[in-house]
């Protein structure tokens, strides 16, 4: 089983959801994992300069990884379950469509988690101005999204999390 973790694509990270029980009385294994979030994972711009969704790239490298690497952990690639929970769940649905995915899990469960809910993905124009937004609290003012991603690239990691989620309303979370 691959576990998703939730948290809105903002936050979250799978160590706070243990799996201990499953898999100490029972012959489950379990692989969990993290990937980016905020605008690490999921800064877009309307034009394509950043085309958003690398925390999704992420889940579909670790998946991949699982498929290539269970069976050295006693794991079948025939019996592999994708779960997840909140995005995460979303995010389960998102991959269950991604044609490189094929092959690569058999099941799907998702726990309070629908890609198709307003909450689990953004509108492309919207996200590009919430970018653009982003980059003019941090000072990235340029005359087009490529430089105000280039400076933004620049900026400390702490500072680019902490002023993308200081007042911000929920539509405008970075999402697929």
């Amino acid at each position: 089983m691959i576990w998703l973790h939730g948290g809105a694509y903002v936050i979250g990270q799978s160590s706070i959801y243990s799996v201990e029980n499953l898999v100490a009385y029972t012959n489950i294994i379990v692989v969990t994992l993290n990937y980016r979030l905020g605008p690490l994972g999921f800064l877009c711009t309307d034009d394509n300069t950043v085309s958003g969704n690398h925390g999704l790239w992420d889940q579909h490298l670790a998946i991949r990884w699982v498929h290539d690497n269970i069976a050295s952990f006693g794991g079948d690639t025939q019996r592999v379950t994708l779960f997840g929970e909140s995005a995460g769940g979303a995010s389960a649905i998102y991959q269950a469509f991604y044609p490189p995915n094929n092959n690569l899990f058999q099941r799907l469960i998702t726990e309070s988690g629908v890609s198709l809910a307003p909450w689990a993905y953004g509108d492309k124009k919207k996200l590009g101005q919430y970018t653009r937004k982003l980059g003019e609290i941090l000072g990235c003012k340029g005359q087009n999204n490529s430089a105000i991603v280039e400076c933004l690239r620049n900026k400390p990691y702490s500072e680019l999390i902490s002023k993308s989620r200081v007042g911000t309303p929920e539509e405008e979370l970075f999402r697929p």
